[in-house]
């Protein structure tokens, strides 16, 4: 709870009305862009829901022990507080769809990797990379939902749709996946964040355009 003041903010100050409703069409009652938003982030979810449900399974049948496991995924939760510091660091310096692509490009090439067959080092350090890249990037997904939506109404409901990625990844990639064959985790992952990126980038840039002077958000 703590780390909420690192979430990155536009600014300080409040948007006036005139503003929020450049972002929001709040008159027609439609709060459509923090709604795509939120599909974005349910769909991006989805890959890291996907890879942490078979990743100790990859890892076992690559020879690891369950004490090199457990210690690589300890290691990764503890590590990976270092992408939200990042990301509260950083804020909106360079915009929200750059540190969003690259994050997701990062995660991408290290499920990649993580598909292939690596030691338990390689193991451990995957594991720990991508934790703290998927800490980083979700935090702009957060941030851009919670400063577009000036009504509050969608902003809740942003648990419930990273759950919904979260929770359907295993169930999709169990599906995509064959006997002791996890290639399609790769790919799929691949899928759904370049999916997820098509939504967000576009309204984060529209959203951007109609900011104060002097703020950067996209």
């Amino acid at each position: 709870a703590t780390l909420i003041i690192w979430i990155p903010r536009r600014s300080i100050k409040k948007p006036s009305a005139k503003n929020q409703n450049t972002v929001v069409d709040s008159s027609r009652g439609v709060n459509w862009i923090p709604l795509l938003g939120l599909i974005s982030l349910a769909i991006w979810f989805i890959g890291p829901g996907g890879f942490w449900a078979f990743a100790e399974r990859m890892a076992d049948l690559q020879g690891l022990t369950t004490e090199q496991i457990a210690l690589g995924f300890s290691l990764a939760n503890f590590i990976g507080v270092i992408g939200p510091l990042l990301a509260g660091w950083l804020g909106c310096r360079y915009g929200r769809n750059l540190p969003a692509i690259v994050s997701t490009a990062v995660m991408v090439l290290v499920v990649y990797l993580y598909c292939g067959t690596f030691n338990s080092q390689q193991f451990t350090l995957y594991v720990i990379v991508y934790s703290t890249i998927w800490a980083f990037g979700s935090v702009y997904f957060f941030a851009f939902i919670a400063d577009i939506d000036s009504t509050g109404k969608l902003n809740v409901l942003t648990p419930a749709f990273q759950t919904i990625g979260l929770g359907g990844g295993p169930i999709i990639m169990g599906l995509l996946v064959g006997s002791d064959n996890y290639s399609a985790i790769s790919w799929s992952h691949a899928l759904f964040s370049v999916l997820a990126l098509l939504i967000f980038v576009p309204i984060a840039w529209r959203s951007a355009k109609n900011t104060p002077t002097g703020a950067t958000t996209a």
